[in-house]
């Protein structure tokens, strides 16, 4: 039988403190005595329906001991420790406190001691039979005449209501995982059909423009294969939407040679537009563990970054590397570019609708997702970036490739 339950913890307190209250005052006038038998026996018998526990625990600074002067019948329940076991001694009773929350409760405690502030506090205990569960406990302390302190409370056994919230978090950081996934799926979505769209668009244009009848047919060859890679998006994109469980379970080893080679081809016609250079490094046999439309959304924004942000007084010129660090994969993306100032603009690199130069084109998602991306996969994004002589992307892969064995 439940005296209290958790929304009454105050009320309960109050009804303990007065309860207790004639025996504290029982014990300063004694100047430290143990609390009288008898008077023990009538608290145990007025609390003996509960599985909460009532003590009185006490602490004698000059010897360096800790005793349960009082403790009512739920102590089995809360410590499963007889009364009489921690009478004079409280070492059983502390020894079941879990070691990862044994410092706090010490220092909360030791607080209570020196400001005679009542403390409050949810920890752990390792019981023999019930294994880990979690309890809240509640002290208030007093200085008694010979130099010890006493501590008047409760403590209550809140593992089921941990474990309700931990429910309640779990089901929480599904549900942001997946909004996360949601919003991520719609910036992919948005961002890699505007890629594909505008390419589309600039190689219509070149062939409106064309007269030659053969660069023409070049042109519209171009424009039928990145009509192909824009089914091959969509591909990717329903691939995305049916999986909406865990990212880890849409990785496949994908060759980022080829990857890079798809998205400069992708890009062909603002490539052709800026008169740009790319210089793909990137060995063939490398391959990674990766979501292939994040590894496609990566290299299409960064790459297209490097073309829009070109420097005014030079054509682009693009170098993309892989190599190692520490046993690491990284993929590198240089430009000759407009550069960014990383001292004024660092912080603020990879924020959401963060632009740092006055293109049209510019919505700040970019960069935002990018990082949003890598970090998903576990990886992480460095940048270094210098006005008017260009920038510098490195990802850094989560996990080791072929090429770093």
């Amino acid at each position: 039988m439940k005296l209290i339950s958790l929304g009454l913890e105050i009320e309960f307190y109050t009804f303990i403190k007065s309860t207790i209250k004639p025996l504290e005052m029982k014990v300063i006038k004694n100047k430290g005595n143990d609390i009288i038998a008898n008077e023990q026996a009538e608290l145990q018998s007025l609390l003996e329906h509960t599985d909460e526990l009532i003590y009185q625990f006490r602490y004698f600074p000059d010897k360096k001991k800790y005793t349960l002067p009082f403790a009512s019948s739920g102590l089995w329940n809360i410590y499963e420790v007889m009364p009489d076991e921690v009478k004079y001694d409280a070492r059983p009773v502390i020894s079941r406190m879990h070691k990862d929350d044994f410092k706090a409760v010490y220092n909360i405690v030791n607080k209570s001691m020196k400001t005679l502030e009542s403390w409050s506090y949810d920890f752990r205990v390792v019981l023999p039979s019930k294994g880990v569960r979690w309890l809240r406990g509640h002290g208030q302390p007093v200085q008694l005449t010979d130099g010890s302190f006493l501590w008047n409370g409760f403590v209550m056994d809140i593992t089921s209501q941990k474990e309700k919230e931990e429910e309640v978090k779990k089901t929480f950081d599904i549900v942001k995982a997946q909004n996360k996934r949601l919003i991520n799926f719609a910036h992919i979505a948005t961002h890699n059909l505007r890629s594909h769209s505008n390419n589309l668009a600039i190689l219509l244009e070149l062939a409106e423009e064309e007269k030659d009848p053969v660069e023409k047919t070049e042109i519209m060859g171009h424009v039928k294969r990145v009509s192909g890679e824009l089914s091959n998006t969509m591909v990717h994109l329903n691939e995305i939407v049916m999986v909406q469980t865990n990212v880890n379970q849409e990785l496949k080893q994908v060759n980022l040679h080829k990857y890079i080679e798809r998205t400069i081809f992708v890009l062909k016609g603002d490539i052709h537009q800026k008169s740009a250079e790319i210089i793909n490094k990137v060995s063939k046999n490398i391959f990674v563990e990766y979501n292939p439309v994040y590894l496609e959304s990566i290299l299409l924004n960064l790459i297209s970054n490097s073309l829009k942000y070109k420097h005014p007084e030079r054509n682009p010129e693009i170098k993309i590397d892989a190599f190692c660090e520490n046993d690491q994969l990284i993929l590198q993306i240089s430009d000759n570019g407009i550069g960014i100032d990383i001292k004024k603009h660092g912080e603020h690199l990879f924020g959401m609708y963060k632009t740092f130069h006055k293109n049209k084109d510019a919505v700040g998602i970019g960069l935002f997702l990018t990082k949003s991306q890598i970090e998903t996969m576990g990886g992480t994004i460095e940048v270094e970036s210098k006005v008017n002589i260009g920038t510098s992307f490195k990802i850094l892969f989560s996990k080791r490739s072929q090429l770093c064995n």
